[in-house]
């Protein structure tokens, strides 16, 4: 059989008309002369005509044949004997095994099921090519196609869950590599074995498939499934020198369950039953004596999935959090960054975290590493800095960090800036003072429904609200825009706060300075300041929490080191542990993502699978396909040119006149 590769230039034999048409139209025009006379004109022969028809006639066919090679060359004719098609078609179609081994494989003997049933697959086939995929977040087992059943029973043999969240868009594009040099013919075929975890299988992430490959799914258990999984352990201090351990469990089933829960922790063990509510997370507190251990494990019953029933936690301290103080140029700091320091340096011992504070001076905010501030007060600088620091405050704050503003001596010029930089936009009245006719002002309200309005309830708020005001910015803000937290009598906001992009910026009205208030004398003013930024921090802040099975570039990347770096050269990512790397505390535990046994539903897996549009990779697979069993023409063509290109130069040639020399007479 003839085929082309690029039919359309057949099209240009239709301009082997031309030439034939100027042929036709050619006839030799004889133009008479006037000569004086005749005695000088030298006797000659006449061009015999057939012969010169007969040169035209040839140079034309060589020209005609020429063009006709050189369009035939541009279309590339193949040719494919009709036994080497016949010996095609015969061919069995391939058969790709797709083994999933992410970590919720590892449970209700899914992996077992899975090798059983491929074994009984292969033992249909009767020869047929077959390819083998075992993949968790990469592929993990690659067989291509083959004929060697038995290196496929060896491999899935071997092949075993890893604890790890599943990512198979690698593994899949392998797989359609692997078909394409099927699909043309005799086909393709992709058997799927796996659970459809949420999280393994999420549409969004699935790479769409080549046209004409068949999928088969087997779903090694059936639905529905049930599990239940420890979702975190946070420790926090309690009174007369004890530690709550916070538990969070999540059951996924349609029934209650009741379960014991071990806490160990040194030479601690604790033991729970705790009564679980379908489908819902409980969360419970253990009380505990001081550890005297860093390390603690909390473990359930076991269930059809065992690798969540264990949880490993840090139960050390925690690094503290790193708090820049950007004060005002001096020899010195000023009074706010006086009474800031020593009260964020003061330790508690109901109180789970520390910090750090550094007081800096403007001129040499910029040289800060951003990456070691999570918590900045400007304290009433805003109109001494320039406008990269400002930049740097905006990308501090749109990055998750804490922006804590103090009025400053000049409140009206710092708001500008805020307003104009659409940080917070603040209508600034004018700063009020107290007189001898009204006395000094008070806080009169705390919003209910933040964060302070729960730590200061009746008892506890009796010291914040006798606080003295001497004096205090007054500002107007949009309610839509910000969250006022503190109130005057006068019903005027001395504390607000704002959500920008994934932080918060806050603003106080009043100074943290004697000459504004007593708040800094204040028992309030310690819990109001680490409430305020505690906001912006998590009970577990500090601890660093990884995956067990995570590679080492990844790994490094989450703890903030190179991958070449001394502190993880004994660090064993594959076993759930908790460890200190530096100063850093790190979790290393099963990933709670594999937990859900809820799977994905199949209509939407296959219509993110779902040819979108015709596929490069098919046509490939047909163009190798072709010229494996075909014999391209091109060659030939082109050597027939270049003899037929030689053959019209001859012709060309032979029919130029040749001049006589001249004689004298």
């Amino acid at each position: 059989m003839l085929t082309f590769q690029n039919p359309a230039f057949l099209f240009g034999l239709l301009l082997l008309a031309v030439p034939i048409f100027l042929h036709l139209i050619h006839r030799t025009i004889f133009r008479p002369q006037k000569f004086p006379s005749l005695r000088f004109i030298l006797k000659g022969k006449f061009p015999l005509e057939n012969k010169r028809r007969l040169r035209d006639l040839l140079l034309l066919a060589c020209r005609l044949l020429l063009l006709a090679l050189l369009i035939g060359f541009l279309a590339g004719p193949r040719w494919t004997p009709p036994e080497a098609l016949a010996d095609s078609a015969a061919d069995q179609p391939l058969h790709i095994f797709f083994v999933d081994a992410s970590a919720s494989m590892s449970g209700w003997d899914q992996m077992e099921i899975a090798r059983e049933e491929i074994r009984q697959q292969l033992a249909d086939l009767e020869g047929a090519p077959v390819a083998l995929l075992v993949s968790a977040d990469r592929p993990l087992v690659e067989i291509p196609p083959t004929t060697d059943y038995q290196s496929i029973h060896r491999a899935l043999a071997e092949a075993e869950a890893v604890l790890v969240q599943g990512q198979h868009r690698e593994s899949l594009q392998l797989a359609y590599r692997w078909a394409n040099d099927f699909l043309a013919s005799p086909g393709a075929n992709i058997h799927l074995h796996t659970d459809r975890q949420n999280a393994s299988w999420s549409p969004s992430v699935l790479p769409a498939a080549p046209s004409g490959l068949e999928w088969h799914w087997h779903q090694p258990v059936e639905e529905p499934r049930t599990n239940t999984t420890i979702l975190s352990v946070r420790l926090r201090p309690a009174a007369e020198e004890r530690q709550e351990a916070v538990v969070e469990i999540r059951h996924f089933g349609e029934s209650a369950r009741q379960v014991e829960a071990h806490l160990h922790i040194g030479d601690q063990t604790i033991t729970r039953s705790l009564d679980l509510l379908p489908n819902q997370t409980t969360r419970t507190i253990i009380e505990i004596d001081r550890p005297t251990s860093n390390r603690g494990r909390l473990s359930l019953e076991a269930d059809d999935y065992p690798a969540d029933d264990t949880y490993h936690f840090w139960a050390g301290p925690t690094p503290p959090v790193e708090v820049t103080l950007l004060d005002r140029e001096g020899l010195l700091p000023s009074e706010e960054a006086f009474f800031l320091e020593r009260t964020l340096e003061a330790r508690s011992e109901t109180h789970w975290q520390e910090f750090n504070p550094t007081v800096v001076p403007p001129e040499t905010f910029s040289r800060e590493n951003p990456e070691q501030q999570e918590v900045i007060f400007l304290l009433g600088t805003g109109d001494q800095l320039d406008d990269s620091q400002w930049e740097h405050l905006e990308n501090f704050v749109a990055d998750g960090g804490l922006l804590l503003i103090t009025t400053g001596q000049n409140p009206a010029r710092q708001n500008n800036i805020l307003r104009q930089r659409d940080l917070l936009n603040l209508e600034t009245i004018g700063v009020a003072s107290a007189t001898p006719r009204r006395g000094n002002n008070t806080i009169d309200w705390i919003n209910p429904e933040t964060a302070l309005g729960r730590l200061f309830d009746e008892e506890d708020a009796r010291a914040l609200l006798l606080v003295n005001l001497f004096r205090h910015a007054r500002i107007r803000v949009d309610p839509e825009e910000a969250t006022t937290l503190l109130r005057n009598r006068d019903e005027e906001p001395l504390l607000i706060e704002k959500p920008f992009h994934d932080g918060r910026i806050v603003y106080s009205a009043i100074g943290f300075d004697t000459s504004w208030s007593d708040l800094p004398l204040s028992g309030a003013f310690l819990p109001l300041i680490r409430e305020t930024m505690a906001t912006n921090l998590s009970e577990d802040h500090g601890i660093q929490r990884v995956a067990t099975h995570l590679a080492r570039t990844p790994l490094a990347r989450s703890l903030q080191l190179t991958p070449d770096a001394p502190a993880l050269a004994d660090l064993s990512p594959d076993e759930p542990q908790a460890l200190q790397i530096g100063e850093q505390p790190v979790e290393i535990n099963v990933p709670r993502e594999e937990s859900d046994p809820t799977p994905t539903p199949l209509d939407e897996i296959e219509a993110a699978l779902m040819p979108r549009g015709l596929s490069p990779l098919t046509t490939e697979s047909e163009e190798a396909h072709l010229a494996a069993i075909s014999v391209s023409w091109r060659p030939y063509l082109l050597l027939f040119a270049v003899a037929f290109f030689l053959m019209e130069l001859f012709f060309a040639a032979s029919g130029r006149p040749t001049r006589s020399p001249s004689k004298n007479s």
